[in-house]
């Protein structure tokens, strides 16, 4: 009975106090509350626990997602990473009150090299995908050199042997990032990932079909979709949480 009222409470009031109340440590983790309304939450419930000791967010821009994973983890180490140094300074300003929370000016794919990088008018949308010159949509306002490092890589000199969420949002090369830290799949070290995912032809967001197969390939099972944007009928795209569960056991 306790359980459908606190259900029943989170499901009748705004998403802001939804979402507060779904984050307090002394909120349940109930399986019977809907799934799909808050991704971090259902993080939590298929966890078990809302101890996760630390948190990748990858293509942090200025910190929406960091503040929002602060919520829910606020004992988490959560990696913060923006390749572009003025949004980072902006990312590090928003997110100075959170000490558990690490900026790191950072561009992270498939491979260690370094890459010419227009940038974009619109700092949401730089891209390490905008490299190629044909590939720019619009008018670069610079270009900026850019070392890029893999996951694995960076993990490896910072002696960090676990990612208990992983999350990206790359302007379609989520996939890349995902590639470059083969080693750590593979050893089952990343039991979360939530990424931006299209079932549409867009340049600038991830494929659905490849980077499903890919993780599927490794163990992980979809668990479910997030802020989906349906225009007409069409689902065009979303957001995804993928659990790997011998690595969540583990």
């Amino acid at each position: 009975m306790m359980a459908l009222r606190l259900r029943y409470l989170s499901g009748a009031v705004p998403a802001a106090l939804r979402r507060y109340l779904l984050s307090r440590p002394w909120f349940p983790l109930l399986r019977t509350f809907q799934m799909g309304e808050e991704w971090a939450y259902d993080v939590c419930r298929f966890a078990g626990t809302r101890d996760l000791p630390v948190v990748f967010d990858v293509g942090a821009h200025v910190g929406e997602t960091s503040l929002y994973l602060c919520r829910f983890f606020p004992h988490s180490q959560i990696h913060a990473f923006e390749f572009v140094p003025e949004t980072a300074r902006r990312l590090q300003a928003n997110v100075q009150s959170w000490p558990n929370i690490r900026v790191h000016i950072q561009a992270l794919g498939g491979t260690s090299e370094t890459l010419q990088v227009p940038l974009q008018a619109f700092s949401k949308v730089n891209s390490l995908r905008f490299a190629s010159p044909s590939a720019v949509p619009g008018i670069a306002m610079a270009t900026l050199t850019v070392a890029v490092t893999t996951l694995d890589a960076f993990c490896a000199a910072r002696s960090i042997s676990r990612i208990d969420l992983l999350k990206i949002d790359a302007e379609g090369l989520d996939l890349k990032i995902l590639e470059g830290a083969a080693g750590l799949i593979a050893k089952r070290q990343i039991p979360f990932v939530f990424t931006e995912i299209t079932f549409e032809d867009i340049e600038t967001q991830q494929q659905f079909g490849p980077l499903h197969r890919y993780l599927t390939s490794h163990g992980y099972h979809l668990c479910g979709f997030y802020e989906p944007y349906i225009k007409d009928t069409r689902l065009i795209f979303c957001n995804a949480l993928y659990l790997q569960p011998a690595a969540h056991s583990a």
